[in-house]
């Protein structure tokens, strides 16, 4: 009797270390909002769309909870808690973003919230902006599920806010104003009706830290000018023509991306308050015309393409 126990118990623990290893092989994308859309772009007409983005995140759902485990807790390091002493924090801190190639991810799958920006606030030599959810008029306790990705070329930071349906500035913009580091906020066109994007140039490279809050649901960006910031030479931007805010430039966004396999492809806004695509950038002019040549031997877009060199702090031009 004890060696048939005996043998069960093996094979039970033969089981979790099998189902442990299976786990511990799965790989929870950084980009996951990216996988999330090309699901859905896959899926084709609106409904069947909506139906496999549902499904995507509940299956996805475990995972991203599992991921926050080995979030980095704020309460966990005192020394970084020391530095936050003066933050008007209102609700309760969650996490601390941990960035993985310049991107970081928080938040709770949710759907129906509208994204409102708040405050940019300065304190000493730090300038802190805050984001918050609302649902029917009044906060969330917790923040929808977002990834933040910092970008240079020029100096930015992009929010994708999955199940998001809807966007307010308020007064942000007097705070613009005055700002030493922030130079826009402005909102990117999105064909899924269930998702929100938007981005902040930076006038200078920028250390930043990206905090979570619940119980008001909130985002925390803490800024500072970047002291010692790498040196980047200039690139050679492939980018589509410059149009007004609208579908046409989201679709030429998505052509890229799931169609061209661009995964680089990103909306930019450009100094005369235009939008464009940009394919992607390139060490040489060489590298840009080959990928344009590729791009042109698909026959995807009608949309003319250019070249355009630009240093990583300088704000794109309008190509008409």
């Amino acid at each position: 009797m004890d060696k048939r126990v005996e043998q069960v118990d093996n094979l039970n623990q033969e089981k979790i270390n099998q189902l442990k290893s299976s786990f511990d092989e799965i790989d929870v994308p950084t980009n996951l909002d990216l996988v999330i859309t090309d699901a859905i772009r896959r899926g084709g007409k609106d409904m069947r769309r909506k139906s496999i983005k549902r499904s995507f995140l509940k299956a996805v759902a475990g995972l991203v909870a599992a991921a926050a485990l080995f979030t980095v807790s704020i309460n966990t390091i005192p020394a970084f808690a020391h530095s936050m002493s003066n933050l008007p924090i209102v609700g309760k801190i969650v996490k601390v973003l941990n960035f993985d190639k310049g991107s970081g991810i928080g938040g709770e799958i949710t759907d129906g919230t509208k994204v409102q920006l708040g405050d940019l606030d300065k304190k000493g030599d730090q300038e802190i902006l805050t984001i918050n959810f609302m649902l029917e008029g009044d906060p969330t306790l917790v923040a929808n599920y977002f990834e933040v990705t910092y970008r240079d070329y020029p100096y930015s930071m992009l929010f994708d806010i999955p199940g998001a349906r809807g966007f307010s500035a308020g007064e942000i913009f007097q705070g613009i104003t005055n700002s030493d580091l922030v130079r826009d906020i402005y909102r990117l066109i999105t064909l899924d009706d269930s998702m929100e994007r938007f981005v902040v140039t930076f006038k200078k490279p920028v250390e930043f830290e990206v905090i979570e809050l619940t119980k008001p649901a909130q985002i925390m960006v803490k800024l500072k000018e970047h002291q010692k910031p790498p040196t980047l030479l200039p690139v050679y931007s492939l980018r589509s023509g410059s149009y007004p805010f609208g579908e046409t430039v989201g679709v030429i966004e998505e052509i890229l991306r799931f169609e061209a396999n661009s995964s680089a492809a990103r909306m930019i806004k450009d100094a005369a308050g235009t939008y464009f695509v940009e394919e992607g950038y390139y060490k040489t002019e060489e590298e840009a015309l080959t990928r344009m040549e590729e791009l042109m031997a698909l026959q995807l877009l009608e949309a003319d393409f250019y070249i355009e060199k630009r240093g990583a702090g300088d704000i794109p031009k309008a190509i008409k």
